[in-house]
């Protein structure tokens, strides 16, 4: 049997899953809603992630109704071992955000 790299197994995920671009999603937004331009609804998209991202670094919780919720968290410093030369490190605390999909999202994807 052969062996796949890394590389090899990207590159077929990738042929395998279509990509939908923030461009893409903003013409299809532009062709549903009108009175705004592509431009518009492109600078309504960034506005949006931008707020998102501000309430996340405030440590506050963002809900998209039946969408997301996006939750920042605090995660402890540790100990890790490598296991390709078993050095061990110190890994200091950081904050991260977990991901809950909304129930219509999930509901969606799974049909």
């Amino acid at each position: 049997m052969p062996r796949t790299t890394k590389k090899k197994v990207k590159e077929q995920n990738e042929k395998s899953v279509p990509t939908v671009t923030q461009l893409d999603v903003a013409r299809e937004i532009a062709k549903k809603v009108r009175g705004f331009t592509l431009e518009d609804i492109q600078r309504i998209i960034n506005a949006e992630q931008e707020v998102t991202l501000k309430y996340l670094k405030r440590g506050k919780k963002v809900v998209k109704k039946n969408y997301l919720i996006l939750t920042p968290i605090d995660v402890a410093p540790r100990e890790w071992t490598s296991p390709l030369n078993g050095k061990q490190y110190s890994l200091p605390a950081r904050k991260s955000v977990s991901v809950k999909l909304g129930k219509k999202l999930k509901d969606v994807v799974n049909r």
